[in-house]
């Protein structure tokens, strides 16, 4: 999925077209860990792509979701 000629500026767009047209492969879907099914306490790779079970609850109030996030270490 790397390519040294892909823009920044085009970066989201790159992503979501390359999801769009694998994940619904069952053996691609089935490669990305689930941090639901894991029994195992070893940590994953930094910056890994994981899949997470949840529920999503509306609530009364307005939220406000970040576009970016930065984490310094």
């Amino acid at each position: 999925m790397v390519d040294s000629e892909k823009s920044p500026s085009t970066f989201e767009n790159d992503v979501r077209n390359y999801f769009q047209t694998h994940i619904n492969n069952p053996n691609f879907y089935k490669e990305i860990p689930s941090l639901n099914d894991r029994d195992d306490e070893r940590p994953l790779p930094s910056g890994c792509l994981v899949r997470y079970r949840a529920m999503i609850q509306d609530m009364a109030d307005d939220e406000i979701y970040c576009s970016k996030f930065f984490e310094l270490i």
